[in-house]
């Protein structure tokens, strides 16, 4: 347990510095390249309109396969139906920015294993994040922000056979089931504000580079609600979770690069490293650091169909010891109402 936690010390301060020299170093190394941040910041400005921006893209996804006699296969259909939608609506004047963003993502899918639907992805994300521009030096901004991450739909365990739930303490929670409610409705619901500044290391319409640090609060709301934590011959141990309140420094980094006319790359990454916090462990900040990292490429095949790779981790120590990962490869039929690109001029 020990080389346990010193492992997370190390990984913990390892995030945190990589990040600070990011933040701290590269604005700096751009500025002092003859003619690089300033008059690139300035040239990408000059290309956007004031006024709002809006953009709204819905996509779906179907995938049917059908096994008869398939040697190590059971017989049936399995079937994945999925959503996603991309909105937003984004202000921009010589001195202020204010970028709004709705992210939904949808999947479920049925096997001859679990004849029924069990969701696959299922993730709500609502930001809203206001810029303030500063003309000396021009790449600086000061930021504030708010994110809301939920599931909307209940979580429930499935199993092909009839299975005993226990909590860690050895309780019975149920007994020759083959489902399980781990979650209620948007639970765990995490709220994430921030305030601090920005550096737009690059602004290009086809190529952005973004670092920021500043103070950040989180709340996760997850009292009630359960998290797997090992199976084994037909007894499955759920986890308790619990409210998570912490503040302290927050750090992040996006980066993105249109890497032909139908392939662009995108990469997110941000941190909180909770100098207060209610840790019932009494662990540190940096054990206790959180980390969401996502990196995503996405390629059109055709004017509507476009295939994607998405990973993504997730750390939250307080609410669970584990890393959480997510990996999604996606064929996706996606109808753009709106581009983004559409300028709407400020009355």
């Amino acid at each position: 347990m020990e080389n346990l936690k010193n492992k997370s010390s190390f990984v913990g301060g390892l995030l945190v510095s990589l990040s600070l020299l990011i933040l701290t170093s590269t604005p700096w190394a751009y500025a002092q390249e003859t003619n690089l941040v300033p008059d690139k910041v300035e040239s990408a400005n000059k290309d956007k309109k004031e006024g709002w921006i809006p953009k709204l893209s819905l996509g779906l996804n179907y995938s049917l396969t059908a096994t008869n006699k398939v040697i190590g296969q059971k017989d049936g259909d399995t079937t994945t139906i999925g959503l996603n939608l991309d909105a937003g609506y984004d202000y921009f004047s010589k001195w202020n920015e204010w970028r709004n963003s709705l992210k939904i993502k949808q999947s479920s899918t049925k096997t001859p294993t679990i004849p029924v639907y069990v969701k696959s992805a299922d993730e709500m994300i609502l930001e809203s994040v206001y810029l303030y521009n500063l003309q000396d030096p021009k790449w600086l901004s000061v930021f504030a922000s708010v994110k809301l991450n939920t599931p909307i739909f209940a979580g429930r365990d499935a199993q092909a056979d009839p299975s005993t739930y226990v909590d860690t303490d050895g309780n019975n929670l149920a007994t020759n089931s083959t489902e399980f409610k781990l979650t209620d409705g948007f639970k765990p619901m995490t709220l994430k504000e921030a305030v601090g500044g920005l550096a737009k290391i690059i602004d290009k319409k086809t190529h952005k580079m973004e670092a920021r640090m500043g103070y950040g609060a989180q709340q996760i709301f997850a009292d009630g609600q359960f998290s797997i934590d090992k199976s084994e011959g037909g007894i499955i141990t759920l986890k308790a979770l619990n409210d998570v309140r912490q503040s302290g420094l927050e750090l992040g980094f996006d980066y993105f690069i249109q890497l032909d006319k139908k392939t662009n790359f995108v990469f997110k990454t941000e941190a909180l490293v909770p100098f207060e916090n209610q840790d019932s462990q009494n662990r540190d900040a940096l054990e206790l650091t959180n980390l969401d990292l996502t990196a995503k490429i996405t390629t059109k095949l055709y004017e509507l169909l476009a295939l994607s790779y998405e990973h993504r981790l997730v750390r939250q120590p307080q609410l669970l010891d584990a890393t959480q990962t997510t990996d999604l490869l996606l064929l996706n039929l996606s109808y753009d109402f709106f581009s983004g690109d559409e300028k709407k001029k400020a009355e």
